[in-house]
């Protein structure tokens, strides 16, 4: 399943994850599993990721991070684009 279309991967990322139940982690996991990049990540690390993952939504123009800022986090793109070393990038699956 397409994990920008699933309702369920939505409403469990969305939760606080400190609120999500054990089939929440679950629905996230089901998607991310589906992503190259997880596909071959060992179950409990992925698990791990799935409990802790945050959804944002930022608005246009949003700065993320700045060239030569140490990284805190990664993103996963869902839905709009990111412009990054004068290329833009899509979600998944587009």
């Amino acid at each position: 399943m397409d994990p920008i279309n699933d309702a369920r991967f939505y409403e469990s990322l969305i939760k606080l994850p400190h609120l999500r139940s054990p089939q929440d982690v679950r629905n996230i996991y089901d998607q991310l599993r589906q992503l190259d990049m997880f596909n071959t990540l060992y179950n409990a690390p992925l698990k791990a990721i799935c409990a802790s993952a945050r959804f944002e939504r930022h608005p246009p123009q949003h700065v993320l991070f700045r060239e030569g800022q140490v990284a805190t986090c990664w993103y996963i793109l869902l839905s709009g684009s990111v412009f990054i070393d004068n290329h833009i990038y899509l979600p998944y699956g587009w």
